[in-house]
């Protein structure tokens, strides 16, 4: 067995190095939560649940928030143009592997 040099605070909130003493420290901490409740551990479930629930329509609100009209219009050829002019040359291609020096010319 391989002893541990870390230290545990006791109930007397005195701190321990003894390994033994460590040991006995970790298997009683190890021991609680196997026997954790199951009413406590539904309640943390449900208080997760509920927790994830508000994140949700918090960032759903976010979206709605940050809806831009403009972005369902149609891309007028002149915008494409423009884009395609302020491309910087010798860059990597993407996934569909045209460069921008293809595209420039």
């Amino acid at each position: 067995i391989q002893t541990s040099t870390a230290a545990r605070k006791l109930l007397d909130e005195s701190t321990t190095s003894d390994p033994p003493e460590v040991m006995k420290i970790d298997a009683q901490h190890y021991e609680s939560l196997a026997n954790e409740s199951k009413a406590e551990a539904e309640s943390y479930d449900h208080d997760f649940k509920l927790y994830v629930q508000k994140e949700l329509e918090k960032s759903k609100s976010e979206v709605v928030d940050m809806y831009n009209e403009s972005l369902d219009s149609e891309v007028a050829l002149e915008e494409v143009a423009c884009v395609i002019k302020s491309l910087k040359h010798r860059k990597a291609p993407g996934y569909d592997r045209v460069t921008n020096n293809e595209l420039l010319n």
